[in-house]
C-alpha cells in the first residue's frame, strides 16, 4: 500500500501505477501473486537478436539483492503497510533447441575448416551511481567501468535525493533537481554540441524532454512506440521521471578503443542539497568472435580491426 498524496501513486497522473496496482493487487486471488517473463536481452543485452550457438555452454549467475529498490510502502496514515518482500518460488530458464536439417548440418561440418570467425553483435548494458557533494553548482563525473572497452552509444542519467535505504522511499522516481545544463564529454566531442539552459520553474525544459523522446526512438528503432500507450508527458517528465538522455552514437569511430574518455558534466541552477546521488546507465555495441572449431569466444575491442571486403 502507498500514500495517494504522492503524485507517483496518483492514477490520474501516473497511469502506469494504476495498471500495476490492478495487475498485482486487484486482479489476482492472492494479492501480490504473479508470474513474470523476462527476456534475457532486457537484463543483459545478450540474445537481443536470435542466433544459434553450438558448443557454447549457457551459464547465468543471479545474486539476491535487497527488496527496497523495488518496493515502496506507506508507513503512516490510513493506508500504512508493513514492510514487504519478494518471494521467488521458482525460476525457469528457457533455452530453445534447434534441430538443423541434414543439408544445413552438412554445410556446418564443411565450415568447420573455415579459419575466419563468425561475428555476433549485441548491446551490452552497464550502470553505475555516485554521490554528489553538497552545496556545489558544477558537477563532473567520469563514466568508467572495468569492462569499459567499447565506445558507449547512448547514456541515461537520473538524480535522486534521499538518506534512507528502506521501502519508505520511491526508487522509481527521478527529479530534475534544478539542473540548468548537462552534457557528455567524450574525448574531444561534446553531446549535445549546443548547450540549452533549462528553467524548470517556468516549464522551460523542452530540450531535455525532446532528447528523451529521440533517444528512446533511436534505441527501439521505432519512433511511433514512444507515443503509443506510453505514459510519459511533459508533466510527468518534469515532476516524476526526469531522466536526461544522451545519444552519443554520432562519434568519431576512427579513434582507438584504448583512448576513450567519457565524462558527465552537470551545472545546477542552485547549490545542491545533501544526500543527492546520480545514477548513470549506458550501452555499447559489442561484437564477439565465435570460431566454428570450438575455440574460446573473443571480444572485438577496436573497430579498425574489422576485415574489409575488397
Amino acid at each position: 500500500m502507498v500514500s495517494v498524496t504522492d503524485d507517483s501513486t496518483d492514477e490520474n497522473k501516473n497511469f502506469g501505477f494504476g495498471k500495476s496496482r490492478q495487475y498485482l493487487v486487484d486482479s489476482p486471488h492472492t494479492n501480490g501473486t504473479f508470474k513474470l517473463r523476462l527476456p534475457l536481452h532486457m537484463l543483459f543485452g545478450f540474445m537481443e537478436n536470435f542466433t544459434v550457438l553450438k558448443g557454447y555452454p549457457v551459464e547465468i549467475e543471479l545474486v539476491r539483492g535487497p527488496d527496497y529498490p523495488s518496493l515502496y510502502r506507506a508507513v503512516d496514515g490510513e493506508h500504512h503497510a508493513d514492510e514487504g518482500k519478494f518471494i521467488f518460488k521458482d525460476i525457469m530458464l528457457n533455452v530453445p533447441v534447434v534441430e538443423p536439417s541434414t543439408a544445413l548440418e552438412v554445410d556446418y561440418l564443411s565450415d568447420m575448416q573455415d579459419p575466419d570467425p563468425y561475428l555476433f553483435s549485441y548491446r551490452e548494458r552497464q550502470g553505475m551511481f555516485a554521490p554528489i557533494p553538497q552545496n556545489i553548482v558544477d558537477f563532473h563525473q567520469p563514466i568508467t567501468s572495468s569492462f569499459f572497452t567499447e565506445k558507449p552509444q547512448m547514456i541515461w542519467v537520473g538524480l535522486q535525493r534521499t538518506n534512507v535505504t528502506d521501502q519508505t522511499f520511491n526508487h522509481a522516481l527521478y527529479k530534475n533537481e534544478n539542473v540548468e545544463t548537462a552534457y557528455i564529454q567524450m574525448n574531444n566531442a561534446q553531446f549535445p554540441r549546443t548547450l540549452f539552459k533549462a528553467d524548470w520553474e517556468e516549464n522551460d525544459n523542452g530540450f531535455f524532454y525532446k532528447m528523451q523522446q529521440n533517444v528512446r526512438a533511436n534505441y527501439l528503432q521505432h519512433a511511433s512506440i514512444y507515443s503509443e500507450g506510453n505514459m510519459m508527458t511533459p508533466v510527468n517528465f518534469k515532476d516524476l521521471f526526469t531522466i536526461f538522455c544522451f545519444d552519443v552514437s554520432k562519434q568519431d569511430m576512427t579513434l582507438g578503443s584504448n583512448s576513450i574518455t567519457c565524462d558527465l558534466h552537470i551545472h545546477f541552477k542552485n547549490p545542491t542539497e545533501a544526500n543527492l546521488r546520480v545514477y548513470i546507465a549506458w550501452f555499447n555495441d559489442r561484437t564477439l568472435e565465435m570460431y566454428r572449431d570450438g575455440r574460446p569466444i573473443g571480444i572485438r575491442k577496436d573497430i579498425d580491426s574489422y576485415p574489409h571486403d575488397e
